[in-house]
């Protein structure tokens, strides 16, 4: 849907995700802002908070595919830039690949992050690793 509110359109689009189904994103047009609420978060209503490989890729294509330079999330301070964004979301795909590659392994999982990386992980990334690893499903 797209709202013209004069000097600014908000176009709002269903994206989903793990977090929840209705997810919803608005992106403002003319400051290249995307407000993303709550749809990057993990599934905080399984057993164990988790990301599944098919549904964070579909969501991060949805997400990607603004012009933003400005992402808000709902939980976070500070608004994140687009170069802060870029590495989070290829965290994400990265994730999403090798938790399917390594078959749900999160030490080979962690091992070739890191070495991908040359340094070792965070604690967010080491987390992030966890929540691919529990939604994950053969």
């Amino acid at each position: 849907m797209t709202i013209d509110l004069g000097k600014i359109t908000c176009v709002i689009e269903h994206v989903g995700g793990d977090h929840a189904n209705d997810s919803c994103i608005i992106y403002i047009e003319e400051e290249k802002t995307l407000f993303l609420g709550d749809c990057l978060y993990a599934n905080l209503y399984a057993e164990k908070w988790n990301y599944t490989a098919e549904q964070a890729l579909l969501l991060l294509k949805k997400i990607e595919a603004y012009d933003a330079e400005t992402y808000i999330l709902s939980h976070h301070d500070q608004p994140r830039t687009r170069l802060e964004m870029e590495a989070e979301l290829k965290l994400m795909k990265e994730c999403a690949r090798a938790v399917v590659e390594h078959r749900g392994n999160r030490a080979l999982m962690e091992q070739e992050l890191a070495k991908g990386l040359k340094r070792d992980l965070t604690e967010d990334e080491l987390e992030t690793i966890g929540f691919f690893v529990n939604g994950y499903v053969e």
